[in-house]
This record gives C-alpha cells, sequence and structure tokens, in this order.
C-alpha cells in the first residue's frame, strides 16, 4: 500500500486555530488586529538629519555611491569579474583598501572580532545594539560539496520530474493518490529492494531528497551565509567561532544576540532525512484522524488508532496498539491524542516506536510507514545537539540570546524540532533561545501557532525572530526542476500579509506568555505595524521582549529612528577579512539588487543629508 504524498505541507497544516472557540488558545490573534489605525508618537522615517547623525560624511557619501551602484544591473551581473580585475590591476593592498573604502565598508563592520568593537560602542551610543554575524564563507570545491551532502541523485533535474510525474499518475494500487503525488520511498512508494532481496536506501522523494543541481545551496543567489558539512572538527571549530561571538555580545545590560545556523554544526543530509521523517508522522496522524477537520483541531481515539492501523495494513495486537496508546495518552494529560501530543511522542532516534508502523509490501517484506535514523544518524543527531547546548548553555549564562536562523524548507522540519528541543530546556526562565519563521513560506503562520500552543502546554517562553526569508529563487525553482508544490507565496503581498499575521500572533504571546520577539525587516510598514501592535498590547517602546534587526549599512533611517525613540533596535554586523567575505558580498548583491532598485526613499535621504552637510559646512 503507498503512502500518499505527503510533499505538500499546506494540506497537512490547513486547520483553523479553535475557530470561534473563547476558550482557544491565547495567541491567537483575529488577522484584522495587525493593521491596525492606532499610532503612538510617530515614527519619523523622513528624518535624515536625525537617521545619519550617527554616520560622518564620508560614510554617507559611500552609502550613496554603494545604492547607486547596485541600482545597476550589470553592475551586479559582473561584480565578481569586476572584483577579479580590479585586484589584478590593483594589487592585493590596492584591493583591499577599495573595497573597505565602498561594498565592505558599506555592509561589514571589520576582519575581526577585536576589530569591530569602536564600531559596536559607537552603535550603542546612539541607541542601536548589534548583532555579531561572523560571515566568513569557505571556499569550497563542488566535488567535496557533492561529498558533504552524502546520497545525492546523479539524476538531471529533468529526468527526476519525469519520473516523479509518471509515478503521482498512479499508485501502486492503481489509484491516484489523494494528494497528487506518491510518497518518496520508492517510485512505487515501496522501499525498493535489490534482486538479493536486500533492502535499498531509501529514497527520501521530491522535496527531501539531495540532487546534483541543487547541491551547491550558495546559487542560484542566496543572500544569507552558506555552511556545508566537512567533518565533525570543522563543525567543533565552529562552535568555537560561535562560544566567542557570544563571549563578545555578553554584556552588563544582557541585551546580546547572536545567530546560528544549524548547517553549521553537523550533516546537511542527517538534517534532510530528519525533516522527511517528521513529515511521516503528521502524514500518519493525517491518515488515522477525521480529514473533516482542520488538522490541529483532530483528536485521536483508541478506536480511531486501532481501525486506523489495521487499514494501513499493519500487523499489531490490540494489546500491543493499546499500549502504544495509553503512553501517548501519558504525554497528552487527557483521553484523546492531538497532533502536538503524536508528532512530539515521536523521537526520531528511538527505533521502538517506528517499529509499531510496519505493513508488507506487495511481495509481503515488511515496510515502514515511518522511517528511522540510522545508527550513523543517530550520532550525528546527538553532536549536533551536544554542540547546540553547548552554545545555549554559554548564552544563558552570559545573557545573550541565540537565535536559530532558518534555512531551506528541505532542512526546515528538522531545524525546527532541533530548535524546539533547546527551547523546552533553556527558556524556563526567559527566553534564551529564538527559533526563526520565514513568512514567505506557505505553512510558517501555522507551524508558529503550533508551537506557540507548545510552549503554552510546557510552560516555557517561546523566542521568535521574523523575517520574510532569503531563499526564494532557490526554493521557486528547485520546486519547478524536482515537481514538487512550490512552497512558496504567490506574491510579495501574501508575503506581506503572513508577516503581519505572524507579529499579531506574536505580541499577543509576547503580552501574554512572556515571549520573546524579533521583528528582523526592512520594511517600513511593517516596522510602523510592529509599533502599532505593541501600542495596542500596551508593550513599552524599551520593551526586552521586543526587538527590531536590520543588516549593516542598509535601513539605518529605520535603524536609527527605532532607536531615538526608545525602541531595542539592533544591526547585524557581519563580520570577517576581506578575501573572505567577498563571495558573500557577491551573493548578497544579487540576491538585494531588486531591493537596492526599490530603495530610492533611502538613497534620496543620503542624497538629501549629503547636500544639506555640503551646503552648510558640516563636514565631519
Amino acid at each position: 500500500m503507498p503512502i500518499r504524498s505527503i510533499s505538500t505541507k499546506r494540506v497537512l497544516w490547513s486547520y483553523a486555530i479553535h475557530k470561534g472557540s473563547p476558550s482557544g488558545p491565547p495567541f491567537v490573534v483575529p488577522w484584522y488586529r495587525c493593521a491596525s489605525n492606532t499610532s503612538r508618537k510617530e515614527l519619523d522615517f523622513d528624518d535624515m538629519k536625525q537617521a545619519y547623525r550617527a554616520k560622518n560624511t564620508g560614510e554617507i557619501f559611500r552609502g550613496w555611491l554603494v545604492f547607486k551602484m547596485f541600482s545597476y544591473n550589470k553592475l551586479v551581473d559582473y561584480n565578481q569579474s569586476l572584483m577579479k580585475y580590479g585586484r589584478k590591476i590593483l594589487g592585493e593592498r590596492g584591493f583591499h583598501m577599495l573595497m573597505k573604502k565602498t561594498v565592505y565598508g558599506q555592509f561589514i563592520a571589520g576582519e575581526s572580532r577585536q576589530s569591530i568593537e569602536p564600531v559596536l560602542n559607537h552603535y550603542r551610543a546612539h541607541g542601536v545594539r548589534s548583532i555579531l554575524d561572523y560571515a566568513v564563507e569557505e571556499d569550497i570545491s563542488q566535488e567535496s560539496i557533492m561529498k558533504s551532502m552524502g546520497d545525492v541523485s546523479p539524476k538531471t533535474s529533468g529526468q527526476a520530474s519525469e519520473e516523479l510525474s509518471k509515478s503521482r499518475q498512479l499508485g501502486k494500487s492503481g489509484t491516484r493518490s489523494e494528494h497528487g503525488t506518491q510518497s518518496a520511498l520508492g517510485s512505487d512508494g515501496h522501499r525498493e529492494r535489490t534482486a538479493q532481496g536486500k533492502e535499498k536506501e531509501p529514497d527520501l522523494g521530491a522535496q527531501f531528497k539531495a540532487y546534483q543541481r541543487f547541491a551547491d545551496r550558495r546559487f542560484p543567489q542566496a543572500s544569507a551565509l552558506t555552511f556545508f558539512y566537512q567533518g565533525e572538527d570543522k563543525c567543533n571549530e565552529r562552535v568555537g567561532i560561535f562560544a566567542e561571538a557570544i563571549k563578545a555580545s555578553s554584556s552588563p545590560e544582557k541585551d546580546g544576540f547572536i545567530a546560528i545556523k544549524l548547517t553549521a554544526l553537523g550533516q546537511t543530509s542527517f538534517l534532510m532525512h530528519l525533516s522527511y521523517i517528521l513529515e511521516q508522522v503528521r502524514w500518519v496522524f493525517s491518515v488515522l484522524t477525521d480529514s473533516s477537520l482542520p488538522l490541529l483541531d483532530r483528536r485521536l481515539t483508541l478506536p480511531m488508532f486501532r481501525d486506523g492501523l489495521k487499514k494501513l495494513g499493519v500487523e499489531a495486537s490490540d494489546a500491543q496498539t493499546e499500549k502504544i496508546f495509553q503512553e501517548m495518552l501519558l504525554q497528552s494529560g487527557s483521553q484523546t491524542v492531538d497532533l502536538i501530543d503524536f508528532v512530539y511522542f515521536f523521537r526520531p532516534s528511538e527505533t521502538d516506536y517506528t517499529q509499531l508502523f510496519v505493513t508488507k509490501d506487495e511481495n509481503g517484506q515488511p515496510w515502514p510507514l515511518v522511517d528511522s535514523l540510522t545508527r550513523a544518524e543517530v550520532a550525528q543527531m546527538r553532536n549536533v545537539m551536544a554542540r547546540l547546548e553547548t552554545l545555549a548553555e554559554k548564552a544563558s549564562h552570559s545573557g545573550v540570546t541565540l537565535m536559530v536562523d532558518a534555512e531551506q524548507s528541505y532542512f526546515q522540519n528538522a531545524i525546527n524540532r532541533l530548535a524546539t528541543k533547546l527551547i523546552r530546556k533553556y527558556n524556563t526562565k526567559r527566553p534564551v533561545v529564538y527559533n526563526t519563521y520565514q513568512c514567505y513560506l506557505k505553512d510558517t503562520e501555522d507551524l508558529l501557532s503550533v508551537d506557540l500552543e507548545l510552549c503554552r502546554r510546557l510552560g516555557v517562553f517561546h523566542g521568535a525572530k521574523i523575517v520574510r526569508g532569503a531563499y526564494m529563487e532557490q526554493e521557486r525553482e528547485r520546486a519547478l526542476q524536482i515537481g514538487y508544490e512550490d512552497p512558496v507565496h504567490e506574491d510579495r503581498s501574501a508575503t506581506s500579509r503572513s508577516y503581519s499575521r505572524c507579529m499579531g500572533r506574536m505580541m499577543d504571546a509576547v503580552k501574554n506568555h512572556g515571549a520573546g520577539l524579533m521583528v528582523a525587516t526592512h520594511n517600513e510598514d511593517s516596522v510602523r505595524t510592529a509599533t502599532q501592535l505593541m501600542e495596542e498590547y500596551s508593550i513599552a517602546p524599551g520593551s526586552d521582549r521586543v526587538s527590531f534587526g536590520q543588516l549593516l549599512g542598509m535601513s539605518d533611517h529605520i535603524t536609527f529612528a527605532l532607536g531615538q525613540k526608545g525602541y531595542r533596535a539592533y544591526k547585524y554586523m557581519p563580520y570577517g577579512p576581506v578575501d573572505e567575505v567577498l563571495q558573500y558580498l557577491s551573493r548578497r548583491a544579487n540576491e538585494n539588487r531588486g531591493l537596492f532598485q526599490s530603495a530610492l526613499h533611502e538613497r534620496s535621504l543620503l542624497r538629501r543629508e549629503l547636500f544639506r552637510r555640503l551646503t552648510f559646512g558640516v563636514l565631519k
């Protein structure tokens, strides 16, 4: 019996959260509250004098020049060639001087943690705090990237799409699968076997399988820092770098933040496999429960559990079934099991429970509905968690907040699960760990709501960084070429609406449950909406539970306006040697060319401030 596709997360997570129920979770906020017209003292994003008072005239000119340069597509398209020729013509020293006076100087705080201290102190003196981000990206070959991904499909994207197209038409039983595509355990939904009957490695399927074309996650353009697995020693080395950033971010005010990526701390193939397993668990719950209800409203009873397993072809005695169900009830604390109870009952590093969900293929051979991690992956999971706990422990003791960055959607289930484990352990007194939510993904609002409900049940403080997202081009291209549903919202306005609704839910959680929120955006409207929501919920501008973040070198008129009004404003402060951050800068220019082209307001402010200073002889 083939597993129906679970690649469409929206199907599995398309629930209404206790609609109309006065007893529903207190964090659920009506969407219309996110667009309130109430306002405390209006933020002025047009006051160029105040916005740039922390900048000298040379920095103002540099900002205007860089924004002007990046508004030309040709200049951005050929930026790597131009840097290559610039190095050849100017020599190493001359090239470094040029970069520090232009692009590097605009977006990078300095070469080392020690050298950026004056920059951090300067910004703090003007009401702006810092988030340290070590921006060095290893120069890794394509061959090494392929090796780091483990079992990578040698098929071209076209061949993969053709196979998936065929397999989605008919299931093994001769009927079309409910959600359009087969499960990716194999081309027909079954675990494949060799001629000798030996089970092949599981095919992790469309979204959760590695492909040669998309193995290098730096391309097409990724504005975020990208890490690849280069062995356990390298992961441990990165832990040391992150730990150094925690130490540098520590202050008497206990208001430091640092951001980390899970792909820096473990194998990407492990993260992808774990993500798929978690998707399988959700699929099993959806099959066992009443499909007429939204997923979070569904409740699993013992008779439903027993009958559902039989329909799936699972051979388990009533005693076995009841034993497992009773253990689920102990966790749920009620007489039924919901989605959260079910998903968190399963521990991918333990096989005792997943072995219950075993049916038989057409040859009578057993195969599981829910995959298990291999021994090597279990060891990898423990290593990753040990590294994460080392960093969370240091952050907790140093008064620093640890933000776990979001990454590509096919890693995100695993990242969310591991981040949640940290939140459960370390957010008992304050939000030490923040998870990140990318609002351009269709399932983000529902995922945030589930995480908020889980934290409410556990009595811990949730922490969330809300972003629009950094991998849109990659996600769209990969989904199109491989043949699964695009996980990204159809347009920018849908993403903005999602962003506002997520802010609304988090502001309610801040007010009623002590959650922590980082509003990471360069969008003026989103910032205004956030401050309006703070007023609605009577959250003071200086509250340590709501912060705002922008990238160094961008949106200074937003950051400084917030800081001067008493809000907790932060700048992401990337640092690293010139030669080792150029690729990072190059892709940032490519990814953000649309942002640069549309930043006419900011460029206009810079030009006007430059003119004002020159006119009145203010040449500081």
